[in-house]
């Protein structure tokens, strides 16, 4: 079901946080979340919790993934994130 939601809407972020998180939840097969992680950051990278959990599913994951770690977090900083827990008039105009 999330897949062809996905495949029509690949840039709603707030399905991609739906759809990690029904994977940790119910499959909880790291390789899987991690690939799913980066299929969401890569369709939505302006979104900082899909970038802070992605690299929070990485690090649980246990394996040794430390230049992998780094390589998530580099293109975090360089994606432009949105801040959207600011309120409108918290923004700059």
């Amino acid at each position: 079901m999330y897949e062809r939601a996905l495949a029509a809407f690949p840039v709603t972020a707030d399905l991609w946080r739906r759809y990690t998180r029904y994977q940790e939840v119910t499959l909880n097969i790291p390789d899987v979340i991690n690939a799913t992680y980066k299929r969401a950051v890569r369709n939505c990278p302006w979104n900082g919790e899909l970038w802070a959990r992605a690299l929070r599913a990485l690090e649980a994951s246990g394996a040794d993934v430390a230049a992998e770690h780094e390589a998530l977090y580099q293109q975090a900083l360089q994606a432009g994130l949105q801040v959207g827990w600011l309120s409108k008039q918290d923004t700059c105009s």
